[in-house]
C-alpha cells in the first residue's frame, strides 16, 4: 500500500516516469492488484504509449472485470489507435458498471460525433452535462452539431455556456462568431472574432471570420487588414486564392 501511496505522490508532482516505476513494483508485490495496472495504464495513456496501456487494462479488467475506470482508460487508447468499435464498446461498458460517469458518456459522444452519428452524440453530450454541467468541452461540442444542423440558436446557448465556464476557449469565441456572422449579428461576431485574435493570435481563419464580418458591414479598410494579417499567416493555398478573390470585389466596389 505504501508504494501505490508514493505512486500517487509522484503522479500529482508530475513524475510519470517514477510514477510507473512505483505502480510497477506494487505490481511485483502483489500480481492481483487491479487498481495498478489500472493506474500505470493511465499513465502509459497519457506517454501516448497505447499498446502497453491497452496491455495494463486488460490485465486489470481481467482480476477485478467490474472496474469502471479500466474501460474507461482502455477505450481512451482505442481511440487514440482509432479502433473506435473497441472504443464504444470500452465507454459503453463503463457506463454500464458506473451509470454516473460523465466523462465515460462524453468521450462516447465524441467517437459517434467522429463517425458521423450527431443523433447519438446529442443525446451522449446531453446526458454528461445532466451528470457534469460543468463539462465545457461537452457544450462546446453539442454547439458544434447544432450549428451543423442549422440551428443557431442552441448552438449560440451552448457556445455561451462554454465560455462562461472557460472564457479562454479562442475556437469557442471562433465558433460563436461565425454563427453570429450567419444570423447577420455582425458586431456580436466581431466581438467574439477579436475575443478569440486575443486569445490566439496566430490563426489565419479567426483573422478571415473577422474580416469578412467587416466586409459585410462595409468596413473596407479593417477588412482589408484582417485579409492582409490573413496572407502574412501563411495560409493554405485554398484560402490565399479565396482572399485573393475577396480583396478583388473590395476593390471593385470602390
Amino acid at each position: 500500500m505504501f508504494t501505490i501511496i508514493e505512486a500517487l505522490l509522484t503522479i500529482t508532482k508530475g513524475d510519470q516516469d517514477q510514477a510507473i516505476a512505483d505502480f510497477t513494483q506494487a505490481i511485483k508485490l502483489n500480481p492481483n492488484d487491479a487498481f495498478s495496472y489500472n493506474n500505470r495504464g493511465g499513465i502509459y495513456n497519457i506517454k501516448g504509449d497505447n499498446d502497453r496501456a491497452i496491455f495494463d487494462l486488460t490485465q486489470a479488467i481481467t482480476i477485478n472485470p467490474n472496474l469502471p475506470a479500466a474501460y474507461f482508460n482502455r477505450g481512451i487508447a482505442y481511440d487514440a489507435k482509432g479502433d473506435k468499435d473497441k472504443t464504444i464498446a470500452d465507454f459503453t461498458q463503463a457506463i454500464k458498471l458506473y451509470p454516473n460517469y460523465a466523462l465515460a458518456y462524453y468521450r462516447r459522444g465524441s467517437v459517434y460525433r467522429s463517425q458521423g452519428d450527431n443523433d447519438r452524440a446529442v443525446i451522449d453530450f446531453t446526458q454528461a452535462l445532466k451528470l457534469n454541467p460543468n463539462l465545457d468541452d461537452a457544450y462546446n461540442s453539442r454547439g458544434d452539431i447544432y450549428r451543423d444542423k442549422g440551428n443557431n440558436d442552441r448552438a449560440i446557448a451552448d457556445y455561451t455556456q462554454a465560455l462562461r465556464l472557460n472564457p479562454s476557449l479562442s475556437d469557442t469565441h471562433n465558433s460563436r462568431g461565425a454563427v453570429y456572422g450567419s444570423k447577420g449579428d455582425y458586431d456580436r461576431a466581431i466581438a467574439d472574432f477579436t475575443q478569440a485574435i486575443q486569445l490566439n493570435p496566430n490563426s489565419v481563419m479567426i483573422y478571415f471570420g473577422r474580416g469578412r464580418a467587416y466586409q459585410a458591414k462595409e468596413e473596407k479598410d479593417k477588412a482589408i487588414a484582417d485579409f492582409q494579417t490573413c496572407l502574412k499567416l501563411s495560409p493554405t493555398p485554398e484560402i490565399k486564392a479565396f482572399i485573393q478573390q475577396q480583396f478583388t470585389e473590395l476593390r471593385q466596389t470602390e
